[in-house]
């Protein structure tokens, strides 16, 4: 089944970053790790955040993350 979670980001410093959906990862209550789905582009508002630049000091609300996990 597959699980959207959505995350507020804000970065800090003095650079431009771009969130990585690579490097965020959910663990189920047995502490099982699952990376996000390669579907996450099929996601209508996925490309709106992960493919520009947050601005520093900036904030983006709801970006979605796609994980595919066991029922």
């Amino acid at each position: 089944q597959f699980i959207i979670v959505r995350v507020t980001v804000t970065t800090s410093g003095d650079e431009a970053r771009t969130l990585h959906a690579s490097s965020r990862y959910l663990y189920d209550a047995d502490g099982r790790r699952f990376e996000t789905s390669s579907a996450l582009f099929t996601l209508e508002d996925a490309d709106k955040v992960f493919l520009e630049n947050i601005n520093p000091n900036n904030t983006v609300a709801d970006a979605p993350l796609l994980y595919d996990v066991p029922e």
